[in-house]
């Protein structure tokens, strides 16, 4: 039995009803790419501002924190000693 799948049938022989529905389906798929592609472009334009976002967060976040004090003077020189000991 042969695979319809892989050999389509000639434009010429299909009747009314089977262009019909062809051109039904390819107008349906050329709607849903559209939307798919809008969708994606979507997508990555709220991904960027996201990013953006999280980014300018950090930054702030990042200017906004005490500097941290290192270790210093006499109580450090014995604090590292005895970490050694």
């Amino acid at each position: 039995m042969p695979d319809r799948a892989q050999a389509p049938l000639a434009p010429a022989s299909l009747t009314r009803m089977e262009r019909k529905a062809q051109r039904t389906e390819e107008a349906y798929r050329a709607i849903v790419a559209k939307e798919n592609a809008a969708r994606e472009r979507k997508t990555e334009r709220l991904r960027q501002l996201r990013l953006a976002r999280e980014a300018a967060e950090a930054a702030e976040r990042q200017s906004t924190q005490q500097p941290k004090r290192g270790v210093s003077g006499k109580a450090g020189a014995r604090k590292a000693a005895s970490a050694k000991a």
